[in-house]
Protein backbone atom coordinates (compact mmCIF):
# COMPACT_ATOMS: atom_id res chain seq x y z
CA UNK A 1 0.00 0.00 0.00
CA UNK A 2 1.46 3.27 -1.12
CA UNK A 3 1.44 6.85 1.52
CA UNK A 4 0.06 9.93 0.43
CA UNK A 5 0.37 13.17 1.46
CA UNK A 6 -2.85 15.48 1.62
CA UNK A 7 -3.54 19.16 1.93
CA UNK A 8 -5.81 20.19 4.49
CA UNK A 9 -8.28 22.70 3.67
CA UNK A 10 -10.39 24.71 5.77
CA UNK A 11 -13.68 25.06 4.50
CA UNK A 12 -14.39 28.16 5.59
CA UNK A 13 -11.95 29.94 4.41
CA UNK A 14 -9.87 32.93 6.25
CA UNK A 15 -11.62 35.53 8.25
CA UNK A 16 -11.74 38.86 6.16
CA UNK A 17 -11.45 40.81 9.32
CA UNK A 18 -9.70 40.51 12.73
CA UNK A 19 -11.96 40.02 16.33
CA UNK A 20 -13.08 43.30 17.72
CA UNK A 21 -10.85 44.46 21.15
CA UNK A 22 -12.44 44.99 24.27
CA UNK A 23 -11.79 48.50 23.64
CA UNK A 24 -13.07 48.90 20.31
CA UNK A 25 -16.47 47.60 21.21
CA UNK A 26 -16.21 50.52 24.03
CA UNK A 27 -15.88 52.68 21.12
CA UNK A 28 -19.02 51.40 19.69
CA UNK A 29 -20.77 52.21 22.82
CA UNK A 30 -20.54 56.23 23.34
CA UNK A 31 -23.97 56.12 21.58
CA UNK A 32 -27.00 57.54 23.71
CA UNK A 33 -27.59 56.07 26.21
CA UNK A 34 -31.24 57.74 26.81
CA UNK A 35 -33.13 57.01 24.22
CA UNK A 36 -35.62 59.56 24.40
CA UNK A 37 -35.54 61.99 21.53
CA UNK A 38 -33.32 59.35 19.76
CA UNK A 39 -34.18 58.53 16.45
CA UNK A 40 -33.02 54.48 15.81
CA UNK A 41 -33.05 53.17 12.19
CA UNK A 42 -34.30 49.26 11.88
CA UNK A 43 -31.93 47.58 9.19
CA UNK A 44 -33.38 44.13 7.77
CA UNK A 45 -32.12 41.12 5.59
CA UNK A 46 -36.35 40.30 5.04
CA UNK A 47 -36.21 36.75 6.30
CA UNK A 48 -38.06 35.58 9.46
CA UNK A 49 -40.42 37.92 11.24
CA UNK A 50 -37.97 40.94 11.36
CA UNK A 51 -41.14 42.64 10.22
CA UNK A 52 -43.16 41.80 13.01
CA UNK A 53 -40.35 42.07 15.52
CA UNK A 54 -39.56 45.51 14.76
CA UNK A 55 -43.25 46.70 15.64
CA UNK A 56 -43.28 44.83 18.77
CA UNK A 57 -39.71 46.70 19.46
CA UNK A 58 -41.33 49.90 18.41
CA UNK A 59 -44.12 49.67 20.51
CA UNK A 60 -42.17 48.78 23.37
CA UNK A 61 -39.64 51.40 23.26
CA UNK A 62 -42.32 54.20 22.64
CA UNK A 63 -44.10 52.82 26.12
CA UNK A 64 -40.50 53.24 27.69
CA UNK A 65 -38.97 56.70 25.20
CA UNK A 66 -42.38 58.66 24.61
CA UNK A 67 -40.14 61.06 22.43
CA UNK A 68 -38.22 58.30 20.40
CA UNK A 69 -38.42 58.12 16.49
CA UNK A 70 -37.81 55.45 13.77
CA UNK A 71 -36.76 55.08 10.49
CA UNK A 72 -38.35 51.73 9.14
CA UNK A 73 -36.52 49.19 7.62
CA UNK A 74 -37.86 49.75 3.95
CA UNK A 75 -35.99 53.14 3.82
CA UNK A 76 -32.65 51.25 3.34
CA UNK A 77 -33.41 48.17 1.33
CA UNK A 78 -32.68 44.10 1.76
CA UNK A 79 -29.21 44.04 3.28
CA UNK A 80 -29.09 40.65 1.83
CA UNK A 81 -29.49 38.96 -1.79
CA UNK A 82 -29.23 40.43 -5.46
CA UNK A 83 -28.56 43.90 -4.34
CA UNK A 84 -26.30 43.25 -1.06
CA UNK A 85 -23.26 44.84 -1.90
CA UNK A 86 -25.05 48.27 -3.29
CA UNK A 87 -27.44 48.38 -0.32
CA UNK A 88 -25.01 47.78 2.70
CA UNK A 89 -22.71 50.58 0.86
CA UNK A 90 -25.36 52.99 1.12
CA UNK A 91 -26.22 52.44 4.48
CA UNK A 92 -23.58 55.42 5.76
CA UNK A 93 -24.99 57.91 3.92
CA UNK A 94 -28.60 56.89 4.45
CA UNK A 95 -28.07 56.67 7.99
CA UNK A 96 -26.43 60.02 7.84
CA UNK A 97 -29.18 61.45 5.77
CA UNK A 98 -32.28 60.36 8.16
CA UNK A 99 -30.37 61.17 11.52
CA UNK A 100 -30.42 58.19 12.86
CA UNK A 101 -28.79 58.08 15.82
CA UNK A 102 -28.85 54.18 16.67
CA UNK A 103 -29.71 51.11 14.26
CA UNK A 104 -30.77 47.67 15.59
CA UNK A 105 -29.80 45.46 12.90
CA UNK A 106 -32.04 42.48 12.15
CA UNK A 107 -30.74 39.14 10.47
CA UNK A 108 -32.46 35.70 10.50
CA UNK A 109 -30.82 33.06 11.29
Amino acid sequence: MESSDFEVVWPLGQRAQKAASADAFREFRRGPLDLNSAKVAFIWNYTRKGDQMFKIMQHMLRGEYPDISFVDYDTFGNIHGAREDEVVAALPHLLKTHKADVAVVGIGA
